[in-house]
Formats: C-alpha cells, structure tokens, sequence
C-alpha cells in the first residue's frame, strides 16, 4: 500500500489528504514490519527450543492487546496519557486494529480522489 500511494503521490495525486494517507500508509507499514521482525524472533526462539513454529502465528503489533504500547505505556507518561484517552489502542484484539488501519487507508484514499478529481471538474 505504501508504495502505490507514493507512486500516486509522484504521479501528480497531492493534496492535503494524500499526504495523511501517506503517513497513515508508512505508520502501518512499520507496524507489519515490527511483527514480521518479532515473528522471525519467535521463529528462532522455538526453534532452538525444539517447539513447534506454528506458535509464532498472531503475534501482536504497535496496538492492540499485548502491543508495544501496551508493554511500554507505564513507563513514559504521555503514552500513558494517550492510553486513558484511547483505551482500545491497548485493549482491541489483533483483528480490530488491522481492521482501523485499513479503514483509515480507505477512507484517506477516498478523500484524497475525491478531492482531485473535484479540482479536476472545477478546472475543466
């Protein structure tokens, strides 16, 4: 996603939305990368355990139950504070956050063609 949005992006789609969306994009992005990286660490780790790798499935993100920021909101005081606004960002199963980028996504992405092909009908 992150890529065809930055290709849009260079091929002439910007406006004020598509620069969230691509920010949106990369935020997401570096979520599946921190579970891709966390899951070929619990690869390794059953592994040499001798244990069967199939446990390493569903590991969590950034958000969500068992997250990063559910590990690590105790220890700084603004996540703690972002945490008592938005509770869910610590709470949501995996499901429900991949669920919210992916609307997110949509919802930007829509905005952002909207508003262009506005200008483009305004212009013509």
């Amino acid at each position: 996603m992150l890529l065809a949005v930055a290709f849009l992006a260079r091929a002439g789609l910007r406006n004020v939305w598509m620069w969230l969306l691509l920010i949106w994009a990369a935020a997401h992005t570096a979520e599946h990368t921190y579970m891709f990286v966390n899951y070929l660490a619990e690869v390794r780790r059953l592994a040499e355990a001798g244990l069967p790798l199939d446990a390493a499935q569903g590991l969590p993100g950034f958000f969500g139950k068992g997250g990063w920021l559910a590990s690590n909101a105790n220890a700084a005081p603004p996540l703690a504070w972002l945490c008592t606004l938005a509770p869910g960002l610590t709470t949501a199963p995996r499901l429900d956050v991949h669920f919210w980028w992916n609307l997110g996504e949509v919802t930007l992405l829509l905005a952002a063609v909207h508003t262009s092909m506005r200008r483009i009908r305004i212009a013509s």
